[in-house]
């Protein structure tokens, strides 16, 4: 074959399937040497497991899927796509190929000029334009000759090349209700705010909430832990992060209200006696309701410390009663340093005569009541059993009828004696003789 026949040979069979990629150059013997590739027509292999998943980042997603081959496994070695084309939008493609083009041409667009070895992962991350929408997602690959892959019709349904996610906003507390409760935890608070959808946590202080339940975006209903007495900041926390410190989700403990003793712990059914209940957890008792005296609030009182209330009780018929606290937390248990008597108020210038309650006497204290014929110093005596002085007591005392609180908390269980004198201070003496009563612990 000469030269001039292979170049015909060349020109006009060759060349319509070939695209030079070089010069040509003659060799020493009149023949050609031309650099050629074929050209590539066929578009990159379809990507897959397409997964968009919002990161702890306020608005941010993460994309990832696995990198196709750019020859579509046609030839033994596969080779990298040259990058990505990535839409996304507010609302999903539809099943149609007509409604897909759209979708894809009106969608928001970023391009990664770059691509992994077919078959390894492959990951960006975008930051959406609304935190807290969700958006849908698709991406295409393309090649160095400009082919791009197909995007399934289908896209929404396969998951093929398309995924959806919501970019997390960070939470923000706007209320809590109730903004108080008792210290052992228990109580419910419902937590109104925006941003909780994916909320991974709920803090009472440095403490997880016993539990909650994201009842929508707005709204967390959740179970304070146990905490000391204090005021703390209520904090919700999603992928995005955690909501601010803010006044209104400040949240505070209270320890129930606790009486240890009522001194007295009796007086006259006509009311107006002055009552000092000493215990703990008062300073949030408030309202009329705070102190009661059985059924009846007390006709007022006076928080004098945390640990000291002054009251004051209303009329109330003859008998033992329970006085119960109520702060912000709750009310206090019913104990027996809670016990009040109101004694029977006789009419003025009846003489009646002396009597101990609770009969038998329990718990700490006990209350003699008694008729004082004018102003003095009345003097009470306990013996024992045995004829021993275990307890004395002198108090100054109004006209009237009066009662005095005698200890008995640190008395044995059994039988007592207890003796009245009244010295009054126009110089006459009333003596008693001696009375029993009984003490039970």
């Amino acid at each position: 074959m000469n030269n001039i026949f292979r170049k015909y040979l060349f020109y006009g069979v060759f060349l319509p399937f070939l695209l030079f990629n070089g010069p040509v150059y003659p060799s020493q013997d009149d023949s050609m040497i031309v650099s050629v590739r074929l050209k590539d027509n066929w578009a990159p292999a379809k990507l897959t497991g397409l997964e968009a998943r919002p990161t702890s980042n306020e608005g941010e997603i993460k994309l990832s899927w696995i990198a196709p081959d750019e020859n579509l496994g046609l030839f033994e070695q596969p080779a990298p796509v040259s990058g990505y084309y990535i839409r996304f939008s507010t609302y999903p493609a539809g099943s149609l190929p007509a409604d897909t083009a759209y979708w894809w041409n009106t969608a928001q667009q970023v391009t990664i000029g770059y691509a992994n070895t077919p078959g390894s992962p492959e990951t960006t991350y975008l930051t959406l334009p609304l935190p807290g929408t969700t958006y849908y997602f698709a991406v295409k690959s393309y090649d160095k000759e400009g082919n791009i892959s197909e995007l399934d019709t289908g896209i929404i349904e396969t998951g093929q090349s398309s995924a959806a996610a919501k970019g997390f906003l960070l939470p923000v507390i706007a209320n809590l209700s109730p903004v108080y409760g008792i210290s052992s935890g228990s109580t419910t608070v419902v937590i109104t705010g925006s941003g909780f959808t994916g909320v991974t946590g709920v803090k009472f202080g440095a403490e997880n909430a016993s539990s909650y339940t994201v009842d929508s975006d707005t709204q967390i209903t959740a179970i304070a832990s146990a905490q000391i007495a204090g005021t703390i900041d209520v904090v919700v926390t999603n992928p995005a992060g955690s909501s601010s410190i803010v006044l209104v989700g400040e949240y505070t403990y209270y320890n129930l209200p606790v009486i240890t003793i009522l001194t007295p712990a009796f007086g006259s059914s006509a009311g107006g006696t002055s009552v000092v209940i000493t215990g703990s957890g008062f300073a949030s008792i408030i309202g009329v309701t705070g102190i009661n005296f059985g059924a009846l609030n007390a006709a007022s009182y006076i928080v004098n410390s945390d640990t000291r209330i002054t009251a004051q009780t209303k009329a109330h018929t003859a008998g033992i009663v329970d006085v119960v606290a109520t702060n912000l937390a709750g009310a206090s248990l019913i104990v027996t340093a809670g016990l009040y008597t109101y004694f029977l108020e006789p009419v003025a210038s009846i003489y009646f005569e002396p009597y101990i309650f609770p009969s038998p006497t329990n718990g700490y204290t006990a209350d003699i009541a008694y008729w004082m014929a004018g102003p003095g110093l009345v003097n009470i005596r306990v013996y024992n059993e045995i004829g021993r002085l275990v307890y004395s007591l002198e108090e100054n005392k109004p006209a009237g009828a009066q009662s005095s609180n005698i200890r008995v908390g640190r008395l044995a269980p059994g039988v007592y004696l207890y003796l009245l004198s009244m010295s009054y201070d126009d110089g006459n003496v009333n003596r008693y003789s001696k009375r029993k009563f009984v003490v039970i612990h």
